[in-house]
């Protein structure tokens, strides 16, 4: 009886998918789109009104996780030569729309009906306009082939059977449900026949509008170059669902060589690009932070500290971390921006259900220069035996701190002691204070005799270590002979911008 009942459910199931097939066959002959580049008819479940929409919807979510750059000249001067490729592509009609985002991965990516964006991590990377224009007209070729269409299409096609594709295709809920997806899967690209064809096409557009098609492959020759440097994460332009650059480097490098046959070569505007990007914001930002003889400044959040003497500190974006050595005592130190103004213990009890701790024992709880502090100690049993937990929390308006020490037993008095140090040495700062600290910027610099990225890098960043990144953007090697007179990008500590 049992088996006579799987068989059933397994007929049912099976008449199901027949049906929805026969649906897709007779009640949605209409669902049919000519491709704007090859001509050729593709199934899709969204029409281009669809498609501008979807762009339309998820442009504040794009712009509230990566954030607005706030430099009008840069973000016209992008909108600029992204319009000029726009006109000379397969949709000239579509309302692009191009922004710079204010993220420091080296990352560029588009929403279905033309929303292009590039980071200002991936500008800091390039070297002239004409590789720019590469960028742009990648992106652009994503959105002329109507790739994220097509990949929405065999998402609603997947959800079928939870009956999505009925209030999709009417506009109603179930197309919000699918316009979620866009984000995840423009991030993760498109596959690698789809990659190749954007890069094709971004040559393309570049050619139409008198630039060289070449500067793209060297672009892709800078992606190589960058894979092998410790930097911020290269995402959608270098994950796995993108060709290796090497691949890509061949193949672009080939197309440039047809289209170079019908002259002329094109320009590459590479000091009027330079003049446009000196001055912007590299790596984390005023987020980073800003580390010297043992003192942590961060200019957004407007606090200052001092990090243990003696421990090894790495700063990041909203944080830094230090320990004494692996696996020996550390230090987490990370701050916020909170959604509404809360008083410390809300704050501590919401950290506290984060991490997964149980409420420990007051420490202490006082204000202390500028903030509502709370102090707390807490006993966890780790993989290895007890461990004891130091957490402080503080709150000044609607920013939040959080240090959070973590040592085995025998460690357990020098962990707090550390931890002690720096809460007490925590000072929030006025806006002119804040003002004062440095950020990284990108810098144009004149290379003088006896010059080597070594060099600059200890003379603008006072960091050895940022050398090869400094090589890497100008997509050179370490080692490089640098021409005096030539022009190249330094990272340097600066207060102020253009």
């Amino acid at each position: 009886m049992l088996k006579q009942g799987k068989r059933f459910l397994q007929e049912e199931s099976m008449r199901l998918h027949v049906f929805i097939l026969l649906c897709l066959v007779f009640l949605f002959p209409l669902s049919c789109a000519v491709n704007p580049v090859t001509g050729r008819q593709e199934f899709a479940l969204i029409s281009e009104e669809q498609e501008i929409r979807i762009g339309r919807d998820n442009d504040p979510v794009v712009l509230q996780k990566f954030g607005y750059y706030p430099d009008p000249d840069l973000q016209n001067y992008v909108r600029s030569i992204g319009e000029t490729l726009a006109h000379v592509s397969h949709r000239p009609n579509l309302p692009f729309h191009f922004k710079v985002v204010d993220s420091p991965q080296v990352n560029a990516f588009a929403l279905p009906g033309g929303y292009v964006y590039v980071t200002r991590g991936i500008l800091a990377m390039l070297n002239d306009e004409a590789e720019l224009a590469g960028v742009l007209g990648h992106e652009i070729g994503h959105v002329t082939e109507r790739h994220s269409v097509q990949q929405l299409t065999v998402a609603m096609g997947l959800q079928l059977t939870s009956r999505v594709l009925s209030t999709a295709v009417q506009g109603g809920s179930g197309m919000q449900q699918l316009s979620d997806l866009i984000l995840t899967g423009v991030m993760q690209g498109y596959g690698r026949r789809k990659e190749f064809r954007a890069d094709t096409l971004g040559q393309d557009y570049m050619m139409r509008a008198g630039y060289d098609p070449y500067a793209a492959v060297e672009f892709l020759a800078t992606l190589e170059r960058i894979e092998k440097v410790p930097h911020d994460p290269v995402t959608h332009w270098l994950t796995a669902s993108h060709p290796y650059a090497a691949e890509r480097i061949e193949k672009a490098g080939r197309h440039a060589g047809e289209l170079s046959l019908r002259p002329p070569a094109g320009r590459r505007g590479r000091d009027r690009y330079l003049a446009r990007i000196d001055g912007m914001v590299y790596g984390g930002g005023e987020r980073a932070g800003y580390l010297r003889a043992g003192v942590y400044q961060n200019r957004f959040f407007r606090v200052r500290c001092n990090v243990p003497p003696g421990w090894k500190v790495k700063t990041a974006r909203d944080r830094w971390r230090a320990e004494v050595a692996k696996g020996g005592p550390r230090l987490n130190f990370r701050m916020v921006e909170l959604e509404k103004t809360m008083d410390v213990d809300a704050f501590a009890v919401s950290v506290e259900k984060e991490a997964g701790l149980r409420p420990g024992e007051l420490l202490d709880r006082k204000r202390r220069n500028g903030f509502d502090m709370l102090t707390v100690r807490y006993r966890v049993r780790g993989e290895t035996g007890p461990l004891r937990v130091l957490g402080g929390y503080l709150v000044r308006g609607r920013t939040g701190l959080i240090l959070q020490g973590v040592a085995e037993q025998s460690d357990a008095a020098r962990m707090e002691e550390a931890g002690w140090s720096v809460l007490q040495s925590l000072r929030a700062l006025s806006a002119e204070e804040a003002r004062q600290i440095p950020v990284l910027r990108i810098r144009l610099h004149k290379v003088r005799a006896g010059d080597s990225f070594p060099k600059l890098a200890r003379r603008f960043a006072d960091d050895p270590g940022k050398a090869k990144e400094m090589a890497a953007i100008n997509n050179m090697d370490l080692n490089a002979r640098l021409r005096p007179g030539m022009t190249l990008k330094v990272i340097a500590y600066d207060q102020e911008g253009k």
